[in-house]
């Protein structure tokens, strides 16, 4: 850890998972109030959090299984015809598709966010069991559309 702790004051720090565990350079970040993202990638994988005064408000995967839509889809809560509809809506209309689901009356505000905080929660905790790996954090970095943004520290 003494390594993040000299790199800590720049606006980017980079490490490996293998010499400094991610639960260390969250608490590091938390700590220190940092506002800017996360980056942590292994093989073919990566998961971005977003976090401001050290809060973490938002989080991303290349997983296809950690994205909101298919969240949905796997728990019932949308059609296969549903989702597709919607995510043709936000390529041409550019919005949030969790904006557009509950415009569309697909999904309720209330099931979204329950939905939405579970996978953000799943998203960091399958990055919290990756004892290798890469981790970048630039600060100030925003995060623009995130598919999941809420406040889980």
């Amino acid at each position: 850890m003494s390594e993040l702790k000299g790199k800590i004051d720049h606006p980017a720090f980079t490490g490996e998972l293998s010499e400094v565990p991610l639960f260390a350079v969250l608490r590091q970040i938390q700590r220190a109030r940092l506002t800017g993202r996360l980056q942590l990638s292994r093989a073919e994988q990566w998961r971005w959090l977003f976090f401001e005064s050290g809060e973490l408000r938002a989080a991303r995967s290349s997983v296809e299984e950690h994205r909101l839509g298919a969240t949905l889809l796997s728990w019932g809560y949308l059609t296969r015809r549903d989702l597709d509809r919607a995510l043709q809506a936000q390529r041409s209309g550019g919005m949030r598709l969790d904006e557009l689901l509950v415009e569309m009356g697909l999904v309720s505000r209330t099931v979204l966010d329950a939905e939405s905080r579970r996978l953000m929660e799943h998203i960091v905790s399958s990055a919290l069991s990756w004892s290798a790996g890469n981790f970048r954090f630039e600060a100030n970095a925003g995060g623009g559309h995130e598919d999941i943004a809420f406040s889980l520290s």
